[in-house]
């Protein structure tokens, strides 16, 4: 058996958010396009390197964006909405993604369960003509540095159609697509590609089934091209949908091993002989350095339990694009939590372990090591025993309300019929951001930084009251970002300087990480709460705390 390793896509930010600085500059007109798309591809051919560097066999290029992935494909295959056919090149595109006065932006929405945003392609009968020589030209760079192992990823077209806006039949928006794929998949062909990755994870979702014969008319259309496609499904398992999926004209799938039943389903169907696997077996979406003596058993099953007689893929669940890019750059964490942390480097290097250990290479030291570093780890967060005796003694009436809605009603504050607010957030303004930044550099004594503050809170009270709401919020002014804010609130949570992730665009967030029991040690945005309720002055309407 066969046994290499791969990558289904990476971080696109730039390990200093060279991304967003770059796209924030340009939309403010401070840099050139130019400068821009340099940046980007500055950021991508860095990823290759990386994963090159790392002894990784197949590289997924092709998914570094400006701003989102399903809408780089939406502008690729032509579909363009009338509302934004009067704009061309990147100022087309931005509108699509960001709107403009009296043109509203496609709609966001999450991407499946993660906290990526992605845009709503919106598919109707007419179309602009496609263009790949963007994501051409990426492949032809990505082959000048990686070779044969660039692998070209493209988003699958049952599972554009899927998360799509249909304006028209989904039998004629599967027309309309097969032949554009066709063509892509040809120029593809043209530059020597050896395999494509078709990313599908609509396959995942619930009514996949529904869609069973419009994927065996894509696929059987495109495997006219004759060049070998790597089927990609992620963060759940094939269900019911198994069966025929593996029957698909494709010469490889890949299957998410960290969420799901997918071993089951091998166990209890076998897989194709004539088919590669593409193990996802380091989990894509978490933090968390793997155990090895779990991962290794999974592996160990599937690989001597299970004949699998074809070549295996050790790879990531899905794409790194949810994990930061290296735990070892956040050096004010505990080395104990450091060293039990994996970002996208530490799990490419968790891929090769793997690989190397499967293939009966002597790993003995590099598993200790990390049982070690886990052991270390545990002491250094032990348990808080006054909360897990709460947990312990938790009964039913702890989960029931101590007053009935009628009595709970009484007490709420009065409010008209249909009482306006707004959904709690103020604009960060720069002013409020120096502040936070001279605060933290100690330039402004907490007296002084909670004083300018409440000055910001007081213009956001006062001008909701003359605005007429019936329920006004404090702007949250003292924060930076929400989750952060409170998290550094509890003990428990650990917070990371680099730990940067994309939510959409250019907005991206750095989560918390949970590391033991969580307790609040003190009141939390009380004080700002108090100081809203004392300015509002008009007292027609009432102050909530924002949360």
């Amino acid at each position: 058996m066969q046994i290499k390793t791969s990558t289904l896509g990476y971080p696109r930010i730039g390990k200093n958010r060279e991304v967003k600085k770059s796209l924030e500059a340009f939309w403010s007109g401070k840099i050139a396009a130019e400068s821009l798309l340099q940046t980007v591809r500055e950021v991508e051919e860095a990823n290759w390197k990386t994963q090159l560097d790392a002894g990784i066999d197949k590289i997924g290029i092709g998914d570094t964006t400006l701003y989102d992935h399903v809408l780089d494909w939406a502008f690729r295959f032509g579909f363009i909405p009338e509302r934004f056919q009067q704009f061309s090149g990147l100022e087309r595109y931005f509108v699509m993604a960001r709107g403009q006065e009296g043109i509203p932006a496609l709609e966001m929405t999450k991407w499946f369960d993660t906290n990526y945003h992605y845009l709503v392609p919106e598919i109707i009968s007419e179309t602009q003509s496609a263009d790949f020589s963007d994501f051409l030209e990426t492949v032809r760079r990505a082959q000048k540095m990686l070779g044969r192992r660039a692998i070209p990823i493209i988003l699958g077209p049952c599972t554009l159609l899927r998360l799509s806006r249909l304006k028209l039949n989904i039998d004629e928006a599967v027309s309309k697509l097969i032949p554009l794929y066709i063509n892509l998949l040809t120029e593809l062909k043209n530059l020597g590609v050896d395999e494509v990755q078709m990313h599908e994870p609509a396959l995942v979702l619930g009514d996949a089934n529904s869609w069973k014969e419009h994927f065996q008319t894509v696929y059987n259309s495109l495997d006219s091209v004759e060049l070998p496609l790597h089927l990609v499904t992620y963060f759940d398992d094939l269900g019911e949908t198994y069966l025929w999926v593996m029957q698909l004209p494709v010469s490889a799938i890949s299957l998410d091993f960290t969420r799901g039943r997918n071993l089951e389903l091998i166990k209890t169907y076998g897989f194709p002989k004539d088919k590669r696997l593409g193990l996802g077996i380091i989990d894509a979406r978490n933090i968390w350095q793997i155990r090895p003596e779990q991962v290794l058993s999974v592996l160990q099953e599937i690989v001597e339990n299970l004949h699998i007689t074809t070549s295996l893929h050790i790879q990531p669940s899905a794409s790194l694009q949810f994990v930061p890019y290296d735990a070892q750059r956040e050096k004010q964490l505990p080395s104990a939590l450091r060293n039990v942390l994996s970002f996208a480097e530490q799990k490419l290097q968790e891929v090769i372990f793997l690989a190397r250990t499967i293939t009966g290479e002597h790993t003995k030291n590099e598993q200790e090591i990390i049982e070690s570093s886990w052991s270390i780890f545990e002491q250094f967060s032990p348990v808080n025993h006054s909360i897990q005796e709460r947990i312990k003694t938790l009964k039913i009436d702890d989960f029931q309300r101590s007053l009935s809605y009628g009595l709970r009603l009484d007490s709420q504050i009065p409010l008209p019929l249909f009482p306006t607010t707004t959904i709690g957030s103020f604009p960060q303004t720069s002013e409020v951001r120096q502040l936070r930044v001279r605060y933290k550099r100690g330039e402004l004594s907490q007296e002084e930084y909670q004083a300018a503050i409440d000055v910001e809170i007081a213009k956001s009270i006062k001008l909701q009251e003359e605005l007429g709401l019936d329920v006004l919020v404090h702007g949250e002014f003292e924060r930076t970002d929400m989750v952060e804010f409170f998290g550094q609130q509890l003990s428990g949570f650990a917070f990371t300087e680099n730990g940067w992730v994309q939510s959409y665009g250019s907005r991206y967030v750095r989560p918390p990480i949970i590391y033991g029991d969580v307790v609040r040690t003190a009141p939390m945005t009380v004080r700002e709460f108090k100081v809203a309720q004392s300015l509002d002055l008009l007292q027609k309407s009432s102050v909530i705390w924002d949360k």
